[in-house]
């Protein structure tokens, strides 16, 4: 059951601070998906992914990508934290591919910061050749945000 819904709140207005990266999600089928890096901002996390897919799985992420009458399911993410659990929609993505190669990437904001700094992220695209596969994440110091990010303004 999906207790909490994170939405694609804008990113404050800060330089947010590393907690973790980069790491691998999941590979299976000549697709990859990785965290680039999390930045943690006192509202919340901003979270960069990439996802990459050769030959035929990349065939099909370029159907669901730009989409035409055969399009397919997209890239799905899940987070769970502070014992809540559901998906997180991108907020920014961009997509590029041709000749048997896709290339995505995106931003996701997850408007709450975990008390345990323990972030668990469930990847999923099974159309093109990615089954949902689960990590946990322990993200570093998350102490003093406030102080640690520099301002924009």
């Amino acid at each position: 059951m999906i207790e909490h819904v994170w939405s694609n709140d804008p990113l404050p207005e800060d330089l947010g601070v590393v907690v973790l990266g980069p790491v691998l999600l999941g590979r299976a089928n000549g697709v990859a998906v990785g965290l680039r890096c999390v930045f943690a901002h006192p509202t919340g996390l901003h979270l960069l992914l990439v996802l990459l897919a050769n030959g035929h799985g990349a065939d099909l992420a370029n159907r669901a990508s730009f989409p035409g009458p055969d399009s397919a399911p997209t890239f799905r993410l899940l987070a769970e934290a502070n014992g809540k659990r559901g998906p997180v929609d991108h907020w920014r993505q961009g997509a590029e591919g041709g000749d048997g190669q896709f290339v995505m990437r995106a931003d996701y904001w997850v408007n709450e910061l975990p008390h345990d700094r323990t972030l668990a992220l469930t990847v999923a695209w099974p159309e093109i050749g990615l089954p949902q596969t689960s990590t946990t994440l322990l993200l570093g110091n998350m102490t003093d945000l406030d102080r640690r990010v520099v301002s924009l303004r």
